[in-house]
């Protein structure tokens, strides 16, 4: 009777133990392909004050010096970017400077660099970060209808998802940026494309990374393709 009753005992405890490690497998946090894509069209996105409209405003300020006395002229400004809609929000606090290089007495490129800090919110996630970007900006000749950018955005900071599993993660971000035309009149991105590398780590201690690909498509669409898994959205 008694060898009974502790097998029995015996089975109960390896019962509870195999639930708990279940449980504890169930609340591991995986960051998936489709929270990148998220994170990446917030970065991109003119609805938050995304890369889309930080390359406007670039292209914006070196406008007015895009003539020859103002060859090798260097540029700074800073700038405060602030929305509070009842489903998009934001608070940004820029530095921004350009120089402007010449080919002989033809100004032939702009060398731009800023720096932010600041957060955003939409429907989709929330997140604080500091950023910066360094970038070339082309196609200034009057015959010319778009503007090209080269370079590099970096964003670092923390963002917690209000859809799916809402997770909160802290992310390291690099987007290089190749050959992405601009159109001069409309700010709208046409073509190019860019390359991403994010890290993310979440808050049990957990670090994924992923790599993939941006195209942008025109009229404000793009895809994001991560680990062979593509998504469409509009910037």
């Amino acid at each position: 009777m008694k060898t009974t009753i502790y097998t029995f005992l015996m089975c109960v405890c390896v019962a509870i133990l195999l639930t708990g490690c279940k449980k504890d497998d169930d609340d591991t946090i995986t960051i998936s392909n489709e929270d990148v894509s998220d994170l990446v069209a917030n970065c991109l996105e003119s609805g938050v004050w995304g890369v889309s409209s930080q390359f406007k405003e670039s292209a914006q300020l070196a406008e007015p010096y895009m003539t020859t006395p103002y060859c090798g002229y260097t540029g700074d400004t800073s700038l405060i970017k602030n929305y509070g809609g009842s489903s998009i929000q934001y608070s940004y606090n820029f530095t921004w400077n350009w120089t402007m290089n010449c080919t002989g007495p033809v100004p032939s490129s702009v060398a731009i660099t800023y720096n932010s800090t600041g957060n955003n919110a939409s429907s989709v996630m929330k997140s604080t970060f500091n950023t910066t970007g360094n970038f070339t900006m082309t196609g200034m000749e009057v015959s010319s209808t778009e503007y090209l950018f080269d370079g590099v955005y970096t964003r670092n900071g923390d963002y917690t998802s209000k859809i799916r599993e809402s997770h909160s993660c802290n992310t390291v971000i690099t987007l290089t940026f190749t050959d992405v035309a601009m159109s001069k009149t409309d700010y709208i991105f046409n073509s190019g494309s860019a390359v991403l590398d994010i890290t993310c780590t979440t808050t049990d201690s957990q670090t994924f990374t992923f790599t993939g690909t941006i195209v942008f498509l025109g009229n404000q669409n793009c895809s994001i393709t991560i680990n062979g898994t593509t998504y469409t959205v509009q910037v």
